[in-house]
């Protein structure tokens, strides 16, 4: 019984991963600006200045966001049974 729930533990994933619809190629994906739409472009028109901007500002805004997390005390699972 046990070999028979862990065969079928493993094999799920690869039968629901099987079972996913493949995309299917599209003729014509030129846009008007002479880009390919497809893997690999996205049509982004950011400069890597600005992505590098914003990652910097979203760090610092996580680093804010941290500091205004209150310390908690340690836990004491067993506290309230002594």
């Amino acid at each position: 019984m046990k070999l028979a729930i862990m065969t079928f533990a493993l094999l799920a994933p690869v039968v629901a991963a099987q079972a996913q619809p493949q995309p299917q190629p599209q003729q014509n994906q030129t846009k008007q600006d002479g880009r390919v739409r497809g893997v690999g472009n996205f049509g982004s028109t950011r400069s890597a200045a600005e992505d590098i901007q914003k990652s910097r500002d979203t760090e610092k805004a996580y680093n804010e966001t941290i500091k205004h997390i209150p310390t908690q005390k340690p836990a004491d699972p067993w506290g309230k049974m002594r």
